[in-house]
């Protein structure tokens, strides 16, 4: 296919081009970049198929058999005509198809795909997409958005600033980038002030920060992050609120030859430590557990009010911290699932709606109130978080569940 002519989504789904874009490849984001800035039926129509490749390749991830999936999935569904056969999908990609045949049946724009069952009871049905129900109101997706509190009290609001140089604090210059994100520069110069930033986000907001020491910080809603404008001393340390990822960049320590600074973050009586890693921070006051979940490297998990010695973690265990201070380990964690806020999704393994409704609650910045004896469901699936409220809730639905939104106020209701 002309790389400068498709428009329609089957044929961007079918297009060895535009998957190597979805996939990331710098070369070929660059192209379709240009294109679409050129095109807005084009851009219309790859952000829809974009959105569609995503959602099938959090559980499709053989790049071999892409093309062959989605030529099948639409063929099947009518989506595609053509005479030339499709050779057979292997039987373990079957299951997948046609439930991904059900989110294009329903709604590319909404991306969702949600499976329930009875609480303690087998097997999980599949759902299938019915007709969309009226809702006399819908909320949007949260956004990136955050406000930048700087160590002068002034506050910026970095969803309406522009892009390039907000503030200068001491050695460090602080600096809006294009994709949405702070960075921090510094000039290697030493200071004696030790002047603090926090980011904070709302309910329906996230957003991406660069450290002065080059370590990325994830927000999700709801969530804030304290910090200094340049790290000194021994140790790097930052305390937080709510939900964030880090992946914490190895800066030598100047005092120790060969070692590298440790980089600690602190809420309430938790501790963690650590030196370069990949980890995830789930401090939601509403949530029973305070978790830490590795993804690379190792942490070093302690609570202040537990006697037990700090906890060191490898990838893939999670450690919680409850209500009482008292640390315990899981191991074998579903990453995906945890990081799925992260990688624009909400993903469900056999939650609850009360678990659901508080994340969609964060996400749409609303307040959700229960009426009368609500079903008990079991959860799993995955939905986009790039969508409108009306989309999620429909499927809920679906399982004898219902909504109405007033306001900021979602009801459920039996």
């Amino acid at each position: 296919m002309d790389k400068n002519e498709p428009k329609r989504i089957d044929e961007l789904l079918t297009d060895d081009s535009f998957l190597q874009y979805c996939r990331g490849d710098e070369a070929e984001k660059l192209h379709w970049e240009k294109q679409m800035a050129l095109d807005p039926a084009l851009k219309e129509a790859a952000e829809k198929a974009k959105q569609l490749y995503e959602l099938l390749c959090s559980e499709l991830t053989d790049p071999a058999v892409e093309s062959l999936t989605f030529r099948q999935l639409l063929q099947d569904k009518g989506y595609m005509n053509t005479a030339a056969p499709v050779p057979s999908i292997p039987a373990q990609r079957r299951r997948w198809i046609w439930a991904a045949a059900s989110i294009f049946l329903l709604s590319i724009l909404s991306g969702v795909w949600l499976y329930t069952g009875k609480k303690n009871t087998d097997p999980i049905t599949q759902m299938q997409p019915g007709k969309p129900a009226p809702l006399q109101n819908d909320a949007a997706p949260g956004k990136n958005t955050a406000t930048l509190i700087l160590a002068d009290g002034r506050s910026v609001l970095l969803d309406s600033t522009g892009n390039g140089e907000i503030a200068n604090q001491g050695p460090t210059q602080i600096v809006k980038l294009q994709e949405g994100q702070i960075l921090y520069k510094t000039d290697g110069s030493k200071t004696t002030d030790i002047l603090y930033n926090t980011m904070q986000t709302p309910r329906g907001g996230q957003y991406k920060l660069i450290l002065p020491d080059g370590t990325k910080v994830w927000l999700n809603a709801a969530s804030s992050i304290r910090y200094p404008t340049a790290f000194t001393g021994n140790e790097r340390r930052v305390s937080i609120t709510g939900e964030v990822y880090f992946e914490v960049a190895k800066v030598s320590d100047p005092a120790k030859q060969g070692k590298f600074q440790p980089f600690v973050v602190e809420k309430d009586e938790m501790r963690i430590e650590v030196l370069g890693t990949y980890f995830n921070v789930n401090t939601y006051e509403d949530e029973s557990d305070m978790k830490v979940t590795l993804l690379e490297g190792s942490v070093i998990v302690t609570s202040a009010g537990s006697e037990a010695p700090g906890v060191k973690l490898r990838p893939g265990q999670q450690a919680s911290v409850n209500n009482t201070d008292a640390l315990s380990i899981t191991n074998d964690i579903d990453l995906e699932v945890v990081m799925a806020w992260k990688n624009g999704l909400f993903d469900f393994n056999r939650a609850d709606i009360k678990a659901i409704m508080r994340q969609i609650g964060r996400w749409y910045d609303l307040e959700i109130i229960y009426e009368g004896n609500i079903p008990t469901r079991e959860f799993s699936g995955k939905i986009t978080r790039n969508t409108n409220l009306s989309n999620v809730l429909r499927i809920l639905e679906q399982s004898n569940i219902n909504f109405s939104i007033e306001g900021k106020t979602i009801m459920v209701k039996p």
